[in-house]
């Protein structure tokens, strides 16, 4: 889950949840119509019908339990989600406004990753960060002078984790953000990337 903001997390949890809960209500649907086939019948082939089914019945009830365990545990790491970051009244305009920051903030992690694997800009990662308005030649100075950065400070005797690379792609995020802004208004020419008066009211829990 890292490099995704907690109302993009909270979509993907929510997406998962209704996911869960219509497969659910299939297996409800199944497991109720093999009870009735269970109790049913009177002669041989019944009676191995019968069997049949009460084992598919047993392997419902399973995918059931599992399903609504599930769908509990999504709730837990909903509920936790937006009570750590104190998003409980989460808008879909919310929504969207955090995701242009998220996709700046992909699009270092991309070039980032370029860099890494093989010392330069691949034309993917070019394209998303000018898609999102950032000027790729400051993006690689960017990235390139972190790299450069790191190796030194692992050259010292430093051990940075992980954690050191996403801090980073926050700053660049937070950065640049308003790069989608400059690109909006040059496509569409409006600044704001989000259409309120299309947006829903308060969707949180």
């Amino acid at each position: 889950m890292n490099g995704q903001s907690p109302l993009r997390q909270v979509r993907q949890i929510l997406v998962e949840i209704s996911a869960k809960k219509a497969a659910l209500a299939e297996a409800q649907l199944s497991h109720a119509k093999l009870k009735c086939q269970v109790v049913t019948g009177d002669d041989e082939v019944a009676d191995a019908e019968r069997r049949l089914n009460g084992y598919r019945l047993h392997s419902l009830e399973t995918s059931v339990a599992n399903a609504i365990k599930d769908i509990a545990t999504l709730i837990s790491a909903y509920d936790a989600l937006v009570a750590i970051h104190n998003i409980e009244n989460w808008t879909e305009e919310d929504m969207e406004r955090a995701e242009a920051k998220h996709h700046v903030r992909r699009g270092f992690e991309l070039l980032y990753r370029n860099i890494i694997e093989c010392g330069r800009a691949k034309e993917s990662s070019i394209e998303y960060l000018q898609q999102f308005g950032v000027h790729v030649q400051v993006a690689l100075a960017e990235v390139s002078g972190y790299v450069l950065a790191t190796e030194e400070l692992i050259r010292d005797g430093g051990r940075p984790t992980a954690s050191s690379i996403e801090d980073f792609l926050d700053q660049m995020a937070s950065k640049y953000e308003g790069c989608v802004s400059e690109a909006s208004l040059r496509m569409f020419g409006r600044a704001d990337t989000v259409d309120s008066n299309l947006m829903s009211v308060a969707r949180g829990t």
